[in-house]
Order: C-alpha cells, then sequence, then structure tokens
C-alpha cells in the first residue's frame, strides 16, 4: 500500500513512474520475494478478502492440503498499517503483524486436531472473543484461540460464518 500510495501521488505531481516501484506494488509481490528468499518452488497464492482475508487464506489452505500428497502447507497471514487517505476506510486500528501456521493432514497426528466449517444461520455472538487484545483481527484471534480457549471460535466476517474447534 506504501507503495502504491507514492506512484499515485507521483501520478498526480505528473512524475515518472517507475517500473521497479509498479512491480512492487502488485498484490504478490510478498509470494515473489519470499519464494526467492526461500528458495521454495512450492506453489504459492496470495488472498484478499477483506476484513476475512485470514479465513478465506485457512481455506484456500485447506484446499491445497486436500491437493498435496501429504505435504503440509504454511499459511502466513500479514498486514501492514494502512497509509492515509486510505486509512480513512479502515474500520479497525492498524498495526503490522505477521502470523504462520504450519498445516498438515489430520492423518499425520503430529499436532493438535482442528475441525474448519462454514456453518449456515446465526452467529452466537458470544462466541466471538470480546478479550482479544489484537482488536478483532481474526488471523490474532485465532492465534489467541488456539493457544488460550477450549470452546470454539466463531467469527462473522464478510456475511459468513467461521468456525473453528479442537
Amino acid at each position: 500500500m506504501q507503495v502504491t500510495v507514492e506512484l499515485l501521488r507521483q501520478m498526480v505531481v505528473g512524475s515518472t513512474i517507475s517500473p521497479i516501484d509498479f512491480s512492487g506494488s502488485v498484490h504478490h509481490t510478498a509470494l515473489g520475494y519470499f519464494s526467492i528468499a526461500s528458495k521454495s518452488l512450492e506453489p504459492m497464492r496470495a488472498v484478499a478478502g477483506g476484513e476475512a482475508s485470514f479465513c478465506y487464506g485457512f481455506l484456500d489452505a485447506l484446499g491445497m492440503l486436500a491437493e498435496k500428497d501429504g505435504s503440509p502447507v504454511l499459511l502466513i497471514a500479514a498486514d501492514d498499517i494502512v497509509p492515509a487517505p486510505f486509512d480513512d476506510f479502515v474500520r479497525r486500528s492498524s498495526f503490522p503483524y505477521a502470523v504462520a501456521f504450519l498445516l498438515s493432514n489430520a492423518r499425520s497426528r503430529q499436532g493438535k486436531s482442528l475441525t474448519f466449517t462454514i456453518p449456515s444461520g446465526s452467529l452466537n455472538q458470544t462466541q466471538r472473543k470480546s478479550d482479544s487484545k489484537w482488536l478483532n483481527i481474526p488471523a490474532l484471534d485465532f492465534l489467541y484461540w488456539y493457544l488460550k480457549r477450549n470452546n470454539p471460535l466463531e467469527l462473522r466476517l464478510s456475511k459468513r460464518n467461521w468456525r473453528w474447534e479442537k
């Protein structure tokens, strides 16, 4: 976002726009940098789903897990500070964070088992964590729940219910 805002500023004042800066503003840029740094040839996807990006990313990671031959899938959720003038459109406090989860098939039994569902019907609002220190950022809510809670985690985001159980 920072690079995109700078590119827009340059356009407004009539400056020449750098192709290198433009390539750094593309949604999938972080994947390219990560694959180069890690020398990974594994498939990677960037998922953006608004407030439910983590949930859609989790769902996509489960799909990738089902496609692979038992290999784990690394799910990384990250966000940065939303710069002006776009910060007025964000409904939550903005601060940088990153979290990673290594997901594997339940058959491996190396870690805790989870059940993930997208139930229909109304959400039980009491299940949404109210004691979150993370300002209701789904990826961090999930991490907090995974480490601290035993009851199901249910979130209502993007007009959908998302539910995890241990």
